[in-house]
């Protein structure tokens, strides 16, 4: 679950056919959800060609390589204000030479502002005073589909 602010950071990893003899044009496309906003990273090797804001609220970026060894792409988003209750999620696809591979689209749930926010009040709606005991869950549930490492932390 990511919540507003939080930076996701995304890699889209490309290997060329053995049996190329020279390097593929290749278009990545990705399209960003709304409520993800493009962070710029002039030290990444991979900068997209052009980063475009669609009309629905969607970004898109567009990256052109010559594909002609393994390259991983490298990018981050972060989550902007006023998505809660919402999932967001990108939607990568690449045209190597002739051919369009679908990278996979993954979503990532946003919690509610009640969930996110602290509350001083109890789950039946009293005022939580001191010496009260408290009891409070953390849960992770993984949208991707793939084995991913998560760490949480409680401050």
């Amino acid at each position: 679950m990511v919540v507003v602010n939080d930076i996701i950071e995304y890699n889209i990893n490309l290997k060329p056919d053995t049996t190329w003899k020279e390097a593929v044009t290749t278009t990545i496309t990705d399209t960003l959800s709304q409520g993800l906003e493009y962070v710029e990273d002039k030290t990444n090797e991979h900068q997209p060609k052009k980063v475009t804001k669609n009309n629905d609220g969607t970004t898109t970026l567009t990256w052109q390589i010559g594909l002609s060894k393994e390259t991983n792409i490298k990018y981050k988003v972060k989550v902007v204000n006023g998505y809660e209750n919402n999932k967001v999620s990108n939607n990568a696809v690449a045209k190597i030479g002739s051919k369009t591979y679908q990278l996979g689209k993954l979503e990532n749930p946003l919690p509610s502002k009640a969930y996110a926010s602290d509350t001083p009040n109890g789950k039946d709606g009293a005022k939580v005073k001191k010496g009260d005991v408290i009891k409070y869950s953390i849960t992770y549930k993984n949208t991707s589909g793939n084995k991913e490492k998560v760490k949480i932390t409680d401050t």
